[in-house]
C-alpha cells in the first residue's frame, strides 16, 4: 500500500509534488473507501488526479513508472544513461537533479524509500524503515567524477564486509542499490521485502495504447493472473464472456518480425522475443444458455479493450 509518493524536476513536473494516499479525518463512507494499515495509519483504497490538461496527471504516473524501472530493470553498463526528462521550461532546472520518494506499506512494515539521480547516474539514495521508530537500511552516495557508489548501512540491519563489499562492487553508479541487489549473490530480509512490493504491487502503467492481450494471456496461461478475475471483470461489463480459452502456441507475424530487428536491440533481446510462446485467445460466449467460441480478433474493439 502506497501512503505517499513525491516527484520534483521531472517531466512537466518542476516544484516538489506530492500525491497522498493518507485518508482525512472525515469517516464518511469509512468501510468503503479506507482501510486500516500498520501504525494507526488511515489509507485510503483508492486515489483520483484531476486537473486541466498539461497540469502534470500523466507525469505523476510515469514518474512511478520511472521508478520501478529504474529499480527492477537496472542498467547493465555504467554507460547506460537513464531514460527521462527533467523540467525544461526553465534555465536552471535541466542542470539539477531530479528526486522521487516513495513511502509504503510491506509486510505490515512501513518503508520510506527516496532516490535523487540525472540523466548519467543516481547521485544520492537512501532507505528508511518503521519498527515502529524510524531507523535507517542504508544510504548511497555517488562521487560523480570516478563514477563510484559509496553505500553506508544502518546499525539495525544484519550484514558483514563480504555483503558490503559485494553489493557496492554491484550496484554501478546508474543503478539504485535495490537494482543492485538483484545482481548480487546475498541474502537481506530488508532489501527482498521491499524488491517484493516493487515486483508485486508497483505494477507498469497502462495507457490508451497499451497493448494487453499478450501480456495477460501469457501471466494467465503461467498462472500468474487469475483467469476467474478477469473473467468475472468482464461479466460485470455485461459482454456475456464465460471463459477465456488459451490453445496453443501462434507464431508472431512477420510484420512484426520486420520491426523487431529494425530496431536498436541485442541479437540476444530479439531472439527471446521471437521465441516467447503467444498463446492463441478465444472468448467464450454464453447466449441462451448456449456455447459459442470467438477468437479474439473477431470480438469488438470495446471489447479487447
Amino acid at each position: 500500500m502506497i501512503v505517499n509518493f513525491s516527484v520534483q524536476n521531472f517531466g512537466s513536473i518542476k516544484d516538489k509534488q506530492t500525491l497522498s494516499l493518507e485518508a482525512d479525518k472525515s469517516t464518511h463512507l469509512e468501510d468503503y473507501y479506507v482501510i486500516g494499515s500498520t501504525g494507526g495509519l488511515r489509507l485510503l483504497k483508492l486515489a483520483l488526479i484531476y486537473g486541466a490538461n498539461a497540469s502534470g496527471k500523466t507525469t505523476i504516473l510515469k514518474a512511478m513508472d520511472f521508478l520501478r524501472e529504474l529499480i527492477l530493470k537496472p542498467a547493465e553498463k555504467k554507460t547506460d544513461n537513464l531514460e527521462f526528462s527533467p523540467f525544461l521550461f526553465d534555465s536552471e532546472t535541466p542542470k539539477q537533479n531530479s528526486i522521487i520518494s516513495i513511502d509504503f506499506i510491506q509486510n505490515d512494515v512501513r518503508y520510506f524509500y527516496e532516490v535523487e539521480f540525472n540523466k548519467n547516474a543516481i547521485s544520492r539514495e537512501e532507505l528508511n524503515f518503521y519498527n515502529p521508530n524510524k531507523a535507517n537500511i542504508f544510504k548511497r552516495t555517488t562521487d560523480l567524477n570516478k563514477q563510484f557508489t559509496k553505500i553506508t548501512f544502518g546499525s539495525k540491519i544484519k550484514k558483514d564486509k563480504a555483503f558490503e563489499k559485494a553489493l557496492e562492487s554491484n550496484t554501478l553508479w546508474n543503478n539504485t542499490v535495490l537494482g543492485g541487489f538483484l545482481k548480487t549473490n546475498i541474502e537481506s530480509e530488508e532489501l527482498k521485502d521491499v524488491i517484493e512490493w516493487f515486483s508485486g504491487n508497483l505494477r507498469p502503467l497502462i495507457l490508451t495504447n497499451t497493448q494487453l492481450e499478450n501480456s495477460v494471456t501469457e501471466n494467465v496461461a503461467k498462472l500468474e493472473v487469475n483467469k476467474f478475475d478477469i473473467i468475472n471483470v468482464l461479466k460485470k461489463a455485461d459482454f456475456n464472456i464465460s471463459n477465456i480459452l488459451l490453445k496453443g502456441d501462434k507464431k508472431m507475424a512477420d510484420g512484426t518480425l520486420k520491426v523487431l530487428r529494425a530496431l536498436d536491440l541485442s541479437k540476444d533481446t530479439i531472439e527471446k522475443m521471437i521465441n516467447a510462446p503467444l498463446k492463441e485467445i478465444e472468448f467464450e460466449h454464453t447466449v441462451n444458455n448456449k456455447k459459442y467460441s470467438l477468437p479474439f480478433e473477431f470480438e469488438s474493439e470495446g471489447t479487447k479493450r
